[in-house]
This record gives structure tokens, C-alpha cells and sequence, in this order.
């Protein structure tokens, strides 16, 4: 939520799904996402508002 927020109040929003940014949260916890990709998924799927 605290990033979310963060993105709105710089003037951004975040497009993906809920479902796809549990799941990257989820991959990122078990190991099979690193942060680099990661961090690539957030720059996918942020856009200026």
C-alpha cells in the first residue's frame, strides 16, 4: 500500500493487475524472481498519471 501511495503522490500509477503484483511479490519471496527482475516488473508497469 505504502508503495502505491508513493506513486500517486509523485504522479504515477501502477497498471498491473492485482493478481500479477501478488504474484511477482510471491516470486520475489521464494527465490525465483531476483530483484533485478524484480525491479523490471515495477518499471513495466508504472506510468505517468
Amino acid at each position: 500500500m505504502a508503495g502505491f501511495l508513493f506513486l500517486e503522490l509523485n504522479g504515477y500509477s501502477f497498471t498491473a493487475s492485482e493478481e500479477d503484483a501478488a504474484q511477482a511479490v510471491l516470486k520475489l519471496a521464494e527465490g525465483t524472481l531476483d530483484e533485478a527482475g524484480y525491479t523490471y516488473f515495477l518499471r513495466a508497469n508504472i506510468k505517468r498519471a
